[in-house]
């Protein structure tokens, strides 16, 4: 915090906040003396975050000269990209013992288990990647997951897409669950749902993985046709055409595409519910 010229007095509070804490150990139903603690902040403490950031301000300048460094907390991610896989194994090799040896003197260190290596490339067979923490090999996978998003070895984004589907078919169930052919909530309300429950998980790092493979797109195509019939009171055999509800492609939502749409207004099911004498618009 000195380092970085933050006002002393506030350097001075942080410090006498987290110097000489004392701790109590629970063992087999007994406490224990109380001992000092000199490292490390309270379990669960709103400092946390913002003071690890602080404490590892400086973390990319022990790599930058060799790869690219992404970070958010305690995520970490070095990459390297070269016409030569040789040269980029290299790079990477020299940025990973020059990061692990600045971990160990500021008190930190990486796990190999908990670390994965990709390499992405067109090519059928992706080579080994041969780097290693310490005497420990860095496990090579055909994907990723970095903050919620799986990153496969050819880009295709059949992974990630799979895994958003899988987690929005239970999303499903609630806007099932307030819908009917006679009853339910408004469409419009529902859209609100979709946008929050489905949609958003959709569009979370999407554009990571544009352009993409068609076959992975279909998969969330199948469960945005499936919320959209849910919606508007359709039948299943309805046609799964987007172009006919007037909603844009996975990656350029419109928010009023369900709404205005000229499908939504010819269902004979919402017209009823249009002219229904107690109906009053939410946008009234």
């Amino acid at each position: 915090m000195q380092q970085l010229n933050i006002p002393e007095r506030i350097t001075n509070f942080v410090s006498n906040l987290l110097s000489q804490r004392r701790i109590l150990v629970r063992s087999e139903g007994k406490l224990t003396s109380p001992r000092p603690v000199w490292k490390g902040l309270p379990q669960g403490s709103v400092l946390s975050p913002l003071l690890y950031s602080l404490y590892t301000y400086e973390l990319d300048r022990s790599v930058n000269y060799l790869a690219n460094v992404l970070q958010y907390a305690d995520d970490l991610v070095l990459y390297a990209s070269d016409i030569s896989f040789d040269q980029a194994i290299s790079r990477l090799s020299q940025a990973v013992k020059s990061l692990n040896f600045w971990l160990i003197e500021h008190g930190l260190s990486i796990s190999a288990s908990k670390s994965n290596s990709v390499v992405f490339t067109r090519r059928r067979f992706s080579p080994d990647v041969p780097i290693h923490i310490d005497d420990s090999l860095i496990p090579s996978q055909t994907q990723v997951k970095f903050l919620g998003v799986f990153l496969d070895s050819k880009m295709t984004g059949i992974p990630h897409l799979s895994y958003v589907a899988a987690k929005c078919e239970k999303n499903l169930n609630v806007i099932r669950s307030l819908s009917g052919s006679w009853w339910g909530s408004h469409p419009y309300s529902q859209k609100l749902l979709y946008n929050a429950l489905i949609r958003s998980h959709f569009d979370y790092g999407c554009f990571l993985l544009e352009p993409c493979s068609k076959m992975a797109l279909n998969i969330l195509d199948k469960i945005q046709s499936k919320c959209l019939r849910i919606i508007t009171g359709a039948m299943k055999s309805t046609p799964s055409s987007l172009s006919k509800w007037n909603v844009s492609s996975l990656l350029f939502f419109s928010e009023d595409s369900i709404y205005q749409t000229d499908f939504y207004l010819k269902l004979p099911v919402i017209r009823t519910i249009l002219s229904y004498p107690n109906y009053t618009p939410l946008t009234s």
